[in-house]
């Protein structure tokens, strides 16, 4: 994190003087739910410089109004690093609320994620990026966000479909935008099985596509244990992609 302190006066003709302090972001980890929406919201046109600056630093929009052009460009310096897509292992939307409904992100580095929730969540997300079309927006958070202690199921992306509806679409934005970096983050991990993408701003990401055909890869891993294809799908991510990437790898040396 990066200090920020705003020294001015409550009154400009009297020599007292009030201190502001803040915390501002050096990277992707530091950012919370907040401030990464504040930056949807100002892509998207439904907040200015002014509005993204102080919800991002804390700092109240009347002392932005204030500060010479000066000051507020040497702190928009230090958030240059928003311009730039990195890896990030983590949602930084932990919780959605709609009405009665809570959902739940998946934990860090997708910890207790089911290959089969990762299958269904990485293949809505790649609908979503070429079709653009809201229906597969809340198809792809469906598969992600889930009730508290609840296991995936396909049954379950119908189910809180209505709701995730009524979330602004900054916050589902926002959610896309998280995924591209965890995406980034896995194919860091796993570079046999992840293409590495060329994405480097935020802007990029409608026209990019995500990798397709799990269906097939998950068809070749069951093979003909068709009875057990439900355990396949419990079986934790992470051990999946490495058995695949461990496959690969040795299918290479022939």
């Amino acid at each position: 994190m990066q200090t920020i302190e705003v020294k001015y006066r409550l009154i400009p003709l009297l020599p007292f003087w009030r201190k502001v302090n803040s915390s501002v972001p050096s990277g992707w980890t530091e950012v919370n739910a907040n401030q990464l929406i504040s930056l949807i919201r100002l892509h998207k046109g439904e907040s200015d410089d002014m509005g993204f600056l102080s919800a991002f630093t804390g700092i109240a929009r009347r002392l932005f109004k204030n500060m010479a052009e000066f000051h507020i460009y040497m702190i928009t310096k230090t958030l240059d690093w928003v311009n730039e897509i990195k890896p990030l292992n983590e949602f930084v939307i932990r919780k959605i609320e709609s009405g009665n409904t809570v959902l739940f992100s998946p934990l860090p580095l997708l910890k207790k994620m089911t290959f089969g929730q990762f299958i269904f969540a990485d293949t809505s997300f790649s609908d979503y990026l070429e079709s653009q079309e809201e229906s597969d927006l809340n198809k792809f958070i469906a598969s992600l966000y889930l009730p508290a202690g609840t296991e995936f199921s396909d049954d379950l992306i119908s189910t809180h479909l209505q709701s995730i509806s009524l979330i602004s679409l900054s916050t589902r934005e926002a959610i896309v935008l998280n995924y591209h970096m965890i995406h980034e983050w896995l194919s860091d991990v796993y570079p046999m099985i992840f293409i590495k993408s060329e994405i480097k701003n935020k802007s990029e990401i409608r026209n990019s596509k995500s990798n397709a055909g799990w269906i097939k890869i998950f068809e070749q891993f069951v093979g003909d244990d068709i009875v057990n294809q439900d355990k396949y799908a419990s079986l934790p991510v992470h051990n999946v992609l490495r058995f695949l990437s461990q496959r690969i790898k040795q299918n290479m040396k022939r």
